[in-house]
């Protein structure tokens, strides 16, 4: 039987490349129709939902950027469990259908925790416990929940677990990519502190990753993104609940190099205290209709209020123009202040450099941003932010401790600074002018750093942009060792060739 491409080209209705084509988009909408059809026969009706049915429009609508909200599968896998993940992966790739994974979904770009169809979206969302071992010094987290219920559920066991600065940050992805948390500077990332992921392979097994069974995918999982497995059950340890000092504190925006400046020597007192975090964010605010510049403060133990002034001296010392700091506070309410100045379901991208410590370099990121969204600012909602955070030593010795991470730091690199360029606006006809502002100034500031010889290589997968080289950076040597990890656990490339999303090996 003729296919409808042959025909067409036959009536002179196709060019022959256009003919492929179009039998190539018609193999891909059968096999992802037999597979959606497959996958709810046999994991019920419940589990996978369609476009158009209030369940998949639900699920849709929660993606924290509306570039990810806009794209609609062919149909969504709502997984409750490990298992379903095995199956609906079974089914999938014995089918050749594209997929994608998403955990809480708040990573920024298009397609990055989702498919447009034919592709199919698997969802875990659902899959959001989380449960204390007996002893109370492990916590078990489902991938599709976020950090707010976490610390929530946490509080009564008078524990908490090295976690998101936002309470809608998604577990998954937060800890796939790595993870800053203000509990850094003294455990590292969050992804050193997992003891044992629950994985689902390219071939439907569900493993176990650790110290001692699968060390080398444990390892490679700190720096894996969509390559090595599907994350169902992050165990993580569990450290004691103290009482929290910090907020936020706004500048005149010619205070921003002395409070660059203070910051600098706050990271320098890190070793001698690591129980503080804290970032400056240089920006325009479409609310306050100007330039901007805040600092965002964190102290764990805020009984010690004599080293909490000493670490912090430099920067509170500078007059602020608003003070929202708190004595005695918790987790949730300073991750609450991000998400107030962050808010979801608008148009939004992230982008991300790290550096040295130099202050003239982040003047001049600061500078050049102004300069690239000068045109922009005024249209609806436009707002942009270069946020400056610590990497201190004592963060690259914990994650040392820890086993050391894929990712190609070091201790040895010093104290850091890391870069998130984030950029926010409403309309989709700005989509271009925007994103064409924030590679202008991602491009500059990776010139000037070199130039200045504080440009560091490594780039934080959580902040990136699609086309910036992730695993490139993180030196030959980490690429070629999880290759080879890659290559152990799927053999055939079945990751490779259907899971869109992510960053790839």
């Amino acid at each position: 039987m003729r296919s409808y491409a042959t025909s067409l080209l036959l009536f002179g209705l196709l060019a022959p490349s256009r003919a492929a084509t179009v039998a190539h988009d018609l193999r891909e909408e059968i096999a992802a129709r037999d597979c959606c059809q497959t996958l709810q026969s046999q994991l019920g009706p419940t589990a996978v939902l369609f476009p158009g049915s209030a369940g998949f429009q639900q699920l849709v609508n929660s993606y924290y950027s509306a570039q990810e909200s806009e794209i609609i599968s062919q149909c969504r896998v709502s997984a409750h469990s490990a298992q379903d993940v095995s199956d609906a992966i079974k089914i999938i790739t014995k089918g050749g259908c594209k997929f994608s994974v998403r955990s809480a979904g708040h990573m920024t770009w298009a397609g990055a925790a989702n498919i447009q169809a034919p592709g199919v979206a698997i969802d875990l969302k659902q899959m959001n416990g989380v449960n204390v071992s007996a002893d109370k010094k492990v916590v078990s987290l489902g991938p599709g929940g976020s950090w707010g219920p976490v610390y929530d559920a946490l509080d009564p066991f008078n524990i908490t677990v090295v976690g998101g600065r936002s309470n809608t940050v998604g577990v998954g992805g937060f800890i796939l990519g790595g993870g800053f948390s203000n509990l850094s500077p003294a455990h590292g990332f969050a992804s050193d502190n997992v003891v044992n992921y629950e994985v689902v392979l390219a071939d439907g097994r569900i493993v176990n990753a650790n110290k001692t069974s699968n060390p080398d995918l444990f390892h490679g999982l700190k720096g894996g993104s969509t390559n090595l497995g599907i994350i169902t059950r992050y165990d993580v340890n569990a450290f004691p609940l103290t009482p929290k000092w910090g907020g936020s504190r706004g500048y005149n925006v010619s205070q921003g190099p002395a409070i660059f400046d203070a910051m600098i020597k706050f990271i320098k007192k890190l070793p001698q205290e690591p129980l503080g975090g804290g970032s400056v964010v240089w920006g325009y605010s479409e609310d306050l209709k100007n330039d901007t510049i805040f600092g965002s403060f964190a102290y764990l133990g805020a009984d010690a209020t004599e080293s909490k002034a000493q670490l912090f001296s430099e920067m509170l010392d500078v007059p602020p123009t608003f003070d929202t700091i708190r004595t005695n506070t918790d987790q949730q309410w300073l991750d609450s202040e991000v998400d107030v100045a962050f808010p979801g379901g608008l148009r939004r991208i992230f982008s991300t450099l790290t550096l040295k410590v130099d202050r003239e370099i982040a003047e001049g990121i600061y500078r050049k941003s102004h300069d690239a969204f000068a045109g922009l600012v005024g249209k609806p909602g436009v707002s942009w932010t270069a946020s400056f955070q610590p990497i201190s030593i004592t963060h690259l010795q914990a994650t040392e401790r820890a086993g050391g991470t894929p990712q190609g730091l070091s201790p040895k690199d010093g104290d850091l600074i890391l870069l998130n360029l984030n950029t926010v606006w409403v309309e989709e006809s700005d989509d271009a002018a925007m994103q064409a502002a924030v590679r202008d100034v991602i491009n500059w500031g990776t010139k000037e750093a070199k130039r200045r010889n504080v440009l560091h290589p490594w780039l934080y997968i959580n902040y990136a942009l699609p086309d910036q080289k992730v695993y490139e950076s993180y030196g030959k040597a980490n690429v070629d060792a999880l290759l080879k990890i890659k290559n152990k656990f799927d053999p055939k490339n079945t990751f490779g060739k259907l899971w869109k999303g992510g960053f790839k090996l």
